[in-house]
């Protein structure tokens, strides 16, 4: 099947005119489904991400991703943007040849940075709440096999929303900070994937980067003392705990979902791992760890957080 559809001609002619586009081929991409293409013009490279307007919402949400992703392009958080073409779904950006974010204590100070310029910044539209997009995940889980997310996962992210809720819109947040949607190079670090961009709650971006980039106790404390410039006070460590555990829900909530939608999922019971031997498996062999053991060890993370006296301690403080 070709790639140059009509609208993605369109869209080349828009943004390139009548230059040459040279070295056309698809990319793989992330779990959104979207269709990602290199390209080279004037020996230059660039990525056309389209998409799929047959998705739930496809509308709205991409009038909210776009606008997120053109405001953090413009402040050199995101590619450089080209063209975007919000009825189609197309976007054309910089290619960004960086790689994964590092972890030493000068790769938290720079991801501190990062965020502190995202959440600094002009505000993003109004979107979704995390626990409404986790229910929604439930029930297209239910859809599907009719069962829904592990355990208790959506009622403990219910309560977590409860007990943050003045927190929840103060500053134009990734909301997905997974190590695929952050690029470094020598210079910079690049955000992509703009999907679940909004007004949120900062302390989620930061709880995001602790479960994967960061997720050592040492170095999620640093990180946040690194995005403060100062010691945290009580209320904001509190703030973090919680955090951490919306953040776990949340990519235990999509990697079932994925694993269900993909075929991934069977009826062989799972059984969890330890979250340092989640990692160390992640680790070694990247994308080929089955989604279903993912979502459950997350999950299983979650609620052995959540039952933890240090969360508990943090929730009354935050309801106080």
């Amino acid at each position: 099947m070709s790639l140059l559809t009509p609208e993605i001609s369109q869209a080349l002619v828009a943004a390139f005119g009548n230059q040459a586009v040279d070295k056309l081929a698809a990319m793989a991409g992330g779990r959104s489904g979207a269709l990602l293409l290199s390209l080279s013009v004037a020996g230059s490279d660039y990525v056309l991400r389209k998409v799929d307007p047959a998705r739930p919402q496809h509308q709205v949400r991409l009038e909210r991703e776009f606008a997120c992703m053109a405001i953090a392009a413009e402040r050199e958080l995101a590619p450089r943007l080209l063209y975007s073409d919000v009825a189609n779904g197309i976007a054309i950006m910089a290619h960004i040849h960086g790689g994964a974010l590092g972890r030493t204590p000068q790769h938290i100070e720079r991801a501190a940075r990062t965020l502190r310029h995202l959440h600094d910044g002009p505000a993003f539209p109004a979107g979704a709440r995390l626990a409404d997009i986790v229910a929604y995940f439930d029930g297209r889980l239910r859809e599907k096999n009719g069962v829904g997310l592990p355990g208790r996962l959506t009622d403990i992210m219910a309560e977590i929303e409860f007990a943050t809720a003045r927190f929840a819109c103060s500053a134009p947040c990734h909301n997905d900070l997974n190590p695929t949607n952050i690029l470094e190079t020598a210079d910079s670090i690049f955000l992509i994937d703009w999907e679940t961009a909004c007004m949120g709650d900062p302390f989620l971006d930061l709880a995001q980067l602790g479960v994967f980039n960061f997720p050592g106790r040492e170095q999620r404390e640093a990180l946040l003392a690194s995005y403060l410039a100062r010691a945290p006070i009580e209320l904001e460590c509190a703030r973090m705990v919680l955090a951490r555990v919306q953040a776990l829900g949340f990519y235990a909530a999509g990697f079932a979902l994925f694993a269900a939608l993909s075929g991934a999922a069977n009826e062989v019971e799972v059984v969890p791992l330890v979250m340092s031997d989640l990692l160390a498996l992640l680790g070694a062999q990247q994308g080929r760890v089955a989604p279903a053991l993912v979502a459950a060890s997350l999950a299983a993370e979650m609620e052995r957080e959540w039952a933890s006296n240090e969360c508990s301690v943090a929730r009354q403080l935050m309801l106080s």
